[in-house]
């Protein structure tokens, strides 16, 4: 074969200049083929005619879109934005989940999806990164270029092909019509990365696993007189004893052969041996080295190749190939994999009512929402040009998730707090998005159960449905800074017990109304004093009530905890209607039982913002207000209990700090996160709490607003945490003005806390 490519070759350039034909071989490689595209740049710069191109992997996705009349300049722009970046790499889906859809986070570590067959092959995901994005995004890019060739590839701006890998048959599958969008995807599904494609019946991975430069294919099927070759891999080399990738790669590739069919081709290897297949950051260094590299041989490129093509000519073409393209607008959807009433689900979800069509950016953004439904394993969309109507069909095969999710979790601490944590999640679809859930914190510190259901309702203004109930009890210990602690009774215990019913509205992708109400009782036990013993009996504050609110909530933030990145704002505003009743303990200064009817209306406001990143530093501000009109209640435990309670770091969630509680109040935070290295960070915070006025005790125990804005109080916290991959390690030291109730012998409120996990709880009662 060989012999006779380069009989063919010599003939050719025996031939007059404009006849000859040039074909672009692009390797795989990941991140380092973004070289290819700085190749394509220097050719175009030097007017070397490009006649027909081939990749695979990244190579096949910088093909592809060249092909489709993209020029250089243009497909760096695609690949080196960060919208670009983000999806390849499986951030994107993380920052733009529909926050509407979003899950109140808890303190899981694991979980886990079971399907109906309890197979474990069938829980294990295929790819660890979701492509619902990118694949969406290839639609916008390469959608138009493969109706206007009519899914033939030699019909594109650019005759095409690329290579996947077909594992059933152990065979590398060329791909030559039908879909472009879903040729490239296939041609770079990395195994254990990206999810397979599955093309008329056939699983495909990425090319490179069987063909890794397919000079072959460009020779066999186009038969051009000059091929160059961009080649920014290497032939498998012996796997390292502590590299996976390396081991993987040895495990599932086959060798491929990186030069051209004939000694008079050109092969270009740019010098991107330091990008690592998943570098996908340094994408614009890889750009510029295929160029430099391009540049540098570009004297034996045209000594070899004749002919050019003028900036005119070109972009002529380019401009009578894009003339061909009909701007996207969908008339109806198509979808595979789903029965009829979850279909219809997914339908209401998409095209509104009105039996029009829809524009691309529309469907693109009701897309990626229905993807943040729990429900939907995954999503994967081509469309389908009808040129008797000027429309598209959109087609979607569509993957449900599994019906059952279990999550385990919890957080052990250096205080006698720990929790443990048991989610359990029974998830339906059909005409509508259904939920049943129940989450079960325990410990010796916090026990709280959530059941709840819901119900997703996919109309033009889509909403959801969640009635719920919920047990919470929280035991304060008097407890110091140890370990363990002598064998004292609580000091205090706080129960509730409550049901009722949430209506969401989304506003916005990140933002989202709530209007509900609750009802149920809480109830408090505690001593009237400090110095008390075992003999001694609680008293007991109940409260009966009811309580509508409405909630505004705009959630940017990607991690559970500690994040540093995005923003949160949280507006509510509650009424509350109740009946108090107090029954005495030997504590109590009156004998007497005691009952009152209140009724309030209170306001909160929290917003928290990580507003500049330079370089290893992150800056973030918070800001929260409460104000209510509350009444005191009966005497000073009671009041203080029923007060609002600023938690000012993450250690304050476990302590009954009376200092930081009011009835209005307003506080200012700051943070400072300095990143030492991969997953470690140093976190200072500084926290100044201002209360409208204090709830103080009097000497029978009552209690009493003291004078307005009267003291100021502060509170420090520096914190080392690691993010592990189940959960983060932290450390602090904390330190918390005016608090005797946390003072060791030395009366020093400054603490320390140890807690591996997430300290995170269901809702309270009046939250």
């Amino acid at each position: 074969m060989r012999l006779t490519f380069c009989m063919f070759f010599y003939l050719g350039l025996m031939a007059l200049p404009y006849a000859q034909k040039v074909g672009v071989v692009f390797s795989g490689g990941g991140a380092a083929g973004a070289a290819h595209i700085g190749v394509l740049k220097a050719l175009e710069e030097e007017n070397i005619p490009i006649d027909f191109i081939a990749g695979t992997s990244m190579g096949g996705i910088v093909g592809g879109i060249y092909a489709s009349g993209y020029s250089p300049e243009q497909i760096e722009k695609i690949i080196t934005s960060d919208e670009y970046i983000s999806m390849i790499k499986g951030t994107y889906m993380n920052k733009n989940i529909f926050f509407f859809k979003k899950e109140d986070s808890d303190a899981s570590w694991f979980n886990f999806k079971l399907s109906p067959s309890g197979r474990i092959s069938e829980v294990i995901p295929t790819g660890i990164v979701s492509s619902v994005a990118i694949d969406f995004r290839s639609l916008e890019i390469l959608g138009m270029a493969e109706a206007a060739a009519q899914y033939d590839f030699d019909s594109l701006y650019i005759p095409f092909r690329c290579v996947a890998a077909d594992i059933y048959n152990k065979q590398a599958l060329v791909l030559d019509s039908g879909h472009l969008t879903k040729a490239v995807r296939a041609t770079s599904a990395y195994p254990l990365y990206f999810n397979p494609i599955s093309i008329d019946g056939k699983l495909l991975f990425d090319g490179g696993l069987y063909n890794n430069f397919p000079s072959d294919i460009m020779y066999n099927d186009f038969f051009p007189d000059i091929i160059i070759g961009s080649n920014v891999s290497s032939a498998i080399t012996k796997p390292e004893e502590d590299d996976f990738i390396s081991q993987f790669k040895a495990m599932i590739m086959q060798s491929t052969q990186y030069d051209v069919p004939c000694e008079n081709g050109i092969m270009i290897s740019p010098e991107v041996q330091h990008v690592g297949t998943f570098d996908f950051d340094q994408v614009s260094f890889a750009i510029q080295k295929g160029y430099e590299k391009t540049k540098a041989q570009i004297d034996d490129i045209k000594s070899q190749i004749k002919r050019s093509v003028s900036p005119e000519t070109r972009a002529k073409r380019r401009a009578d190939f894009q003339k061909k393209f009909v701007p996207i607008q969908f008339d109806s959807v198509k979808i595979q994999g789903l029965n009829w009433a979850q279909q219809r689900y997914i339908e209401r979800s998409l095209f509104s009512n009105k039996k029009k069509a829809e524009d691309l950016s529309i469907i693109r953004e009701k897309y990626l929402k229905v993807f943040s439904d729990d429900k939907i394993r995954s999503i994967y969309p081509s469309m389908t040009y009808k040129p008797e109507v000027g429309l598209y069909d959109l087609n979607l095969s569509v993957k449900k998730e599994k019906d059952f999710k279990i999550g385990l979790g919890g957080n052990l601490t250096s205080r006698p707090v720990t929790t443990g944590f048991i989610g359990i999640k029974y998830n339906y679809l059909g005409f509508v998005s259904s939920s049943f859930s129940a989450k079960y914190y325990f410990g010796q510190f916090y026990n709280s159960l959530l059941l709840k259901a819901r119900v997703d309702v996919p109309l033009n203004m889509p909403f959801y449905l969640e009635p719920f109930f919920q047990y919470n009890a929280l035991d304060y210990f008097k407890t110091k800074n140890v370990f363990f602690d002598e064998d004292r009774p609580s000091f205090f215990n706080l129960n509730e017990q409550y049901a009722g019913l949430n209506i969401g509205l989304p506003v916005s992708n990140k933002g989202k109304v709530i209007v509900g109400f609750s009802s149920g009782k809480t109830k408090d036990s505690y001593y009237q004093t400090r110095d008390f013993n075992k003999s001694d009996t609680v008293d007991f504050t109940d409260f009966y009530f009811t309580s509508p609110y409405v909630m505004y909530q705009r959630d940017s933030r990607v991690k559970k905890i500690y994040g540093n990145k995005g923003t949160y704002t949280s507006i509510s505003l509650r009424g509350v209607i109740g009946e108090e009743r107090h029954i005495p303990g030997s504590t109590s200064f009156t004998p007497y039982r005691f009952a009152k009817f209140h009724n309030w209306l209170q306001a909160h406001i929290v917003y928290d913002n990580f507003y500049k990143r330079s370089g290893k530093l992150n800056l973030g501000i918070g800001f929260e207000a409460y104000y209510s009109n509350q009444e005191l209640f009966n005497n000073y435990s009671a009041s203080i209990a029923k007060s609002k309670s600023y938690k000012s770091t993450i250690e304050s969630h476990y302590l009954f700090l009376e200092s930081f509680r009011a009835n209005a109040f307003a506080a200012l935070s700051k943070n400072v996160v300095f990143s030492l290295r991969n997953n470690l960070e140093l976190r200072l915070s500084g926290h100044l709490f201002q209360p409208y006025q204090r709830i103080l005790r009097d000497q029978n125990n009552q209690a009493y607003f003291s004078d307005n804005f009267d003291s100021q109080l502060f509170a420090l916290s520096a914190n080392l945490v690691l993010q592990t991959p189940v959960a983060p390690v932290s450390f602090s030291a904390n330190y918390y003005s005016n608090s005797p109730e946390i003072a060791d012998e030395k009366k020093t409120p400054l603490t320390f806390f140890f807690h591996f996990g997430f300290p995170l709880f269901n809702k309270r009662a009046l939250e």
